[in-house]
């Protein structure tokens, strides 16, 4: 006698952490030379003049819409200790919820720069990593070094080393794709691409009375700095000194954005101390992987998450969210003390659906390098085949090799046979015939 044929789908579980690889480049301290005297050089790039900066570091590649997305999956547009005063009110007085590019086809691969954000919103993003936005001149140093040079790779033009629309087509391309163009430091896609804000105001005159160590801009002034031209830029726009300005409610395809980081130097005994109570805040997960094997469609999954702090030092909880209805969270503590252990219990309903299920949980920390912890589930469902919906199809053959391999499906002439998953324990084909009432299935040795 036939068993009840059903639809299987493996449901495994993995539960992973996923640290944020904070990939910054190490700008020494000392001066480099800001500016030029060329005689095509624009008013306002004019004299060129030696500057002093403190270490620091920064983004080496611009920011993208995977790393934003975390921003706004934190809850970055409903948190008002991000924002500037001026910046929260724009924010909320235009209803914005994410950037201009967000779901743009030709701007929306994860590792494509983000876009179509304001000075506000890259203001708000670098505060919520714990960075900042680059001064004017970190950002004029990490292009073209200290040597003068014109461009981030020396003193001549090379379409081939950045993203410029008249070769590359009407839109940016992913952060690195041009691994010739790097600045002396190893700093991509600083000319082309997009335009990137910077935290300082813009005055044209700024150069002939800007103080010689860590400038910063001028106090006051109704816009802000934009550097490293855009894919569709015009040539000079593209040279390491040429300088653009917009308001900082500026909104546009072709703008971006990356971080900067003091550099905390130690020197002496504080650079040699190995102390445990100096040792950093770290989050480590107990487990990472746990299978649940076969899990029917409806059914609930419980399981509690180990989150450790390995440090020292307390670690803040700013938000976790799950961007799912189907996944319910124990309430949290706020914080993991030191050598401290969080659990979260999660609880997943498996969806009676006939695909893989991918489910993510995030945790957001106070810890830079350590922003955003994923948890996930992950797999598929098992379902009987008598649950699924009339007229999936209306005719074909179905053969069963071994209890391990998946069903395969022969078309009939002019009918649709749309099934997948399908599997059984005999070697047997079926005709398998869905009506309005009733579905019918007829078992004939093969």
């Amino acid at each position: 006698m036939m068993k009840l044929v059903s639809l299987l789908m493996t449901f495994w579980i993995s539960i992973y952490i996923s640290v944020e690889h904070d990939d910054m480049v190490y700008i020494p301290a000392g001066k480099f030379i800001m500016g030029s005297d060329f005689k095509d050089a624009n008013e306002d790039q004019k004299p060129a003049h030696a500057v002093y900066l403190d270490a620091y570091y920064i983004d080496r590649f611009e920011v993208t819409n995977q790393q934003y997305e975390e921003f706004i999956l934190a809850g970055g547009y409903q948190r008002k200790e991000f924002w500037t005063e001026e910046g929260w009110e724009f924010m909320k007085r235009n209803n914005i919820k994410h950037p201009m590019g967000w779901g743009n086809p030709l701007f929306d691969e994860p590792d494509q720069p983000v876009v179509g954000v304001s000075w506000y919103e890259a203001m708000a993003y670098a505060k919520w990593r714990g960075k900042r936005l680059p001064t004017e001149a970190e950002w004029e140093k990490a292009a073209r070094g200290t040597d003068g040079r014109i461009y981030p790779w020396g003193n001549g033009m090379d379409f081939s080393k950045l993203m410029y629309f008249p070769g590359n087509g009407i839109t940016t391309l992913i952060i690195g794709s041009f691994k010739g163009g790097a600045s002396p430091y190893g700093v991509m896609d600083m000319a082309g691409n997009v335009w990137e804000w910077c935290l300082d105001r813009y005055d044209k005159y700024y150069y002939s009375k800007s103080p010689v160590r860590n400038p910063k801009g001028p106090n006051e002034g109704d816009y802000h700095v934009l550097r490293g031209g855009a894919w569709d830029s015009i040539r000079i726009q593209l040279r390491c000194i040429y300088r653009y300005y917009a308001k900082p409610d500026k909104r546009a395809y072709n703008i971006g954005f990356r971080c900067v980081r003091d550099a905390q130097e130690k020197s002496g005994e504080d650079s040699r101390s190995d102390s445990p109570s100096d040792k950093p805040p770290q989050i480590v997960v107990e487990d990472e992987v746990c299978d649940f094997g076969e899990m029917v469609g409806g059914s609930e999954i419980e399981h509690t998450f180990k989150v450790k702090n390995i440090g020292s030092k307390t670690v803040k909880i700013e938000n976790v969210t799950h961007p799912c209805s189907c996944i319910m969270l124990s309430s949290i503590k706020s914080e993991i003390p030191p050598e401290g252990c969080l659990s979260i219990k999660a609880k997943l309903k498996v969806p009676t659906e006939n695909k893989k299920v991918e489910r993510d949980i995030y945790l957001y920390t106070n810890i830079p390098e350590q922003r955003v912890i994923k948890l996930c589930f992950r797999g598929t469902a098992f379902m009987p085949i008598s649950t699924f919906p009339k007229r999936i199809f209306f005719g074909g053959f179905i053969q069963g090799d071994s209890p391990k391999k998946l069903l395969t499906i022969h078309r009939s002439e002019r009918k649709k046979v749309h099934i997948i998953g399908v599997r059984t324990n005999l070697r047997y084909w079926f005709f398998v015939k869905f009506c309005d009432k009733k579905q019918v299935i007829q078992p004939c040795q093969g």
